[in-house]
């Protein structure tokens, strides 16, 4: 979803716990095995920082969710020189959103709709959600009575629409329903951004 559309049911509501304006577009970084290139001498001297999205399966293998964990650790920027944009899902978006605040990073946060956290797969998942939500620098809620396949594709879509190289924790099999990672992906690729696959060769999920 355009961050400038309006989806059915009305405008997303937002809320911001900084005063600092929206991040400025930097480079995006190149795909491979690694990322390349983060960001510039000249991107920190003008203060641009570099926005990571993340999409993912909500039951991860542990091996993969060591994985992933892993290649955040290495690759993102030093010193919180980034922003994370999460839905604060199950799974990969909630693994993510703890190593955005772990290193620092300004955590932004798309919640696809009302009553969102009663869609967790757990108690401990919902905790998370919140502590998460409260650690953000800023929160987008879209407008959505409850949750459906329809809002979490358009916050799938508003994710990638506000970030500049996404994380997809992804089996590449396809989605199993509308708005899930393998969709997302679609529209990242669609849209021109670099995907990162995040994934173990020979895991398959349940």
């Amino acid at each position: 979803m355009d961050r400038g559309s309006q989806s059915p049911g009305g405008r997303a509501t937002q809320r911001s716990r900084t005063n600092q304006d929206h991040p400025a577009t930097a480079p995006r970084p190149k795909v491979g095995d690694r990322i390349v290139i983060l960001h510039t001498a000249s991107d920190v001297v003008r203060g641009a920082l570099v926005r990571f999205g993340v999409t993912g399966h909500r039951i991860l293998p542990p091996r993969v969710a060591e994985y992933a964990a892993d290649r955040w650790a290495h690759e993102l920027p030093a010193g919180g020189r980034f922003h994370g944009v999460s839905s604060l899902a199950d799974g990969a978006d909630q693994l993510f959103a703890a190593h955005v605040l772990a290193a620092a990073g300004k955590l932004h946060v798309v919640v696809p709709c009302q009553g969102y956290a009663g869609s967790l797969i757990s108690d401990d998942s919902r905790t998370r959600f919140e502590e998460y939500r409260r650690a953000a620098s800023t929160e987008v809620t879209l407008p959505f009575p409850e949750p459906s396949e329809q809002a979490f594709l358009a916050a799938g879509k508003a994710m990638v629409d506000a970030c500049d190289h996404v994380f997809a924790v992804w089996d590449g099999r396809p989605a199993r329903g509308v708005g899930g990672t393998g969709d997302v992906v679609a529209y990242a690729r669609e849209r021109g951004r670099p995907v990162t696959i995040l994934w173990v060769d020979g895991i398959v999920r349940d």
